[in-house]
């Protein structure tokens, strides 16, 4: 999987950028504030028709202008396509080689990607809704039934969660209606997530222990998978529980209230771990998924690293950029970064791979000119 070209138009601060891209390794260097971020959001955008902070999609509209646009040229396996994303006064268009998406849970899968930036922290010490998200997403690129089952599920909790709150009189119909859907996919996906911990939660542990230097014997990681739903008959409970439900007005039970707790020597991470503890952790989890999805898929996904080395020591960092530059186990991979240090300790690990660094000076809107490639091999 590699993202040849990519034009973006009126994207956040950057009004034109037209740019191609290495197999392997491409990276962004500037400032804050110049555009790196919005460069690495725009080829998670092309995936998943979102942007990763989940903002609304006007938000990513350049100051001024009336909608954006972003245009790329993929190669995967054999084949080549295009891709473009536009939004125009409020209407959001998804193609593939020039034919509009009927629904863009089609399109999700195509381009297997995988994001860490700063934020993602809150996977780790965040609230449980960070944790759903995120193993739900890793789910979903490689299981569509997985996806087919977590949108139904969605689209009946918003309606009972309306039915719940509704202020006349509902139909004891409607809420079995929706109740059963519920269960359905409710159990589908609890089934799901728990198979996927059990294979995923050794493999994090055997990539926390590569990039951690100071792991010592038993001291390794482990994920505990955590549902209120495992004990009980699912739609029993729907219906049982629907009064209180009623008087509180949202749905208090089920597996959109599931929690993953990621532990080490027992305890969970987020109370004992330091800052650069809990990165490594980020970054296991990530990694991991990445060989999941390749030993699943034999596809290799597109990495996005935005600046992923802060507050990680030096022994931590070459763990790291080995894994990075090891072209046996990741595809394409694009990071962004204030440190050229970083990015000369990287290419200097890196042998018979290409790559591309780019160099962003400006801060008021990216163009051409602004973004100039200073190596390439």
């Amino acid at each position: 999987m590699f993202l040849h070209k990519l034009s973006i138009y009126n994207f956040r601060n950057i009004r034109r950028s037209d740019l191609t891209f290495a197999k392997h390794i491409n990276c962004f260097i500037g400032k804050n504030g110049v555009g790196k971020t919005n460069i690495i959001d725009s080829i998670y955008y092309l995936s998943f028709s979102k942007s990763p902070s989940n903002r609304d999609d006007k938000d990513n509209i350049t100051f001024g202008e009336t909608g954006f646009q972003l245009k790329a040229h993929y190669h995967r396996a054999e084949s080549e396509f295009d891709i473009s994303c536009a939004l125009d006064k409020g209407r959001k268009m998804l193609k593939r080689d020039g034919k509009e998406y009927e629904k863009v849970s089609d399109h999700i899968g195509l381009i297997p990607a995988i994001l860490v930036a700063p934020k993602d922290i809150e996977i780790i010490q965040g609230a449980s809704e960070e944790r759903r998200k995120f193993i739900d997403g890793c789910i979903s690129q490689f299981d569509r039934k997985y996806l087919d089952a977590l949108l139904v599920y969605k689209n009946a909790l918003r309606g009972r969660n309306a039915l719940l709150t509704s202020q006349t009189y509902v139909d004891p119909i409607i809420f079995e209606s929706y109740e059963d859907k519920l269960a359905s996919a409710g159990i589908f996906l609890r089934d799901a997530r728990q198979q996927f911990i059990e294979t995923f939660k050794g493999k994090v542990d055997e990539v926390y222990r590569k990039i951690s230097y100071d792991t010592e014997e038993g001291e390794g990681v482990d994920i505990e998978y955590r549902s209120q739903t495992m004990e009980s008959d699912y739609l029993t409970m729907l219906r049982t529980l629907r009064g209180e439900d009623q008087r509180r007005g949202f749905t208090t039970w089920g597996v959109h209230r599931d929690d993953y707790n990621f532990k080490r020597t027992g305890r969970k991470i987020k109370k004992i771990a330091s800052q650069g503890e809990m990165k490594t952790m980020l970054l296991a989890l990530k990694f991991a998924w990445i060989d999941m999805f390749v030993a699943k898929s034999d596809v290799k996904p597109i990495l996005l690293l935005d600046d992923i080395f802060d507050k990680l020591d030096e022994h931590r960092m070459a763990r790291i950029i080995d894994f990075i530059g090891d072209s046996n186990r990741t595809g394409q991979v694009f990071i962004s970064d204030t440190n050229r240090e970083h990015i000369t300790l990287l290419l200097e690990k890196t042998t018979n791979i290409s790559y591309t660094v780019y160099e962003i000076n400006e801060n008021d809107g990216l163009s051409e000119d602004k973004a100039v490639k200073v190596m390439e091999k």
